[in-house]
């Protein structure tokens, strides 16, 4: 399972706030050893964010190894649970 520095469980539909300062969604956890992580550059697991960018649609895969957070999931803010 992953998580947000903050603690939080990471789940699809997550809204969050990027290291550029994007809004973004949660769109896919990748898991570990999956071809979808694979495609995704993402082998040891991560997520696929798509961001706001003014309006345009963009992605941002990162990989969130476990026992590890990188520079780019640390800048990676929890803002709310998507509404059910």
């Amino acid at each position: 399972m992953l998580r947000y520095v903050s603690g939080e469980m990471v789940a699809i539909g997550d809204t969050v706030i990027t290291g550029n300062g994007n809004t973004g969604i949660i769109e896919k956890l990748l898991y570990p050893g999956t071809d979808e992580a694979r495609a995704f550059a993402c082998p040891e697991g991560g997520v696929l964010i798509q961001e706001d960018w003014n309006g345009d649609k963009g992605y941002l895969s990162i990989e969130v190894p476990p026992n590890r957070v990188d520079e780019e999931w640390a800048d990676v803010k929890f803002v709310r649970r998507a509404e059910t």
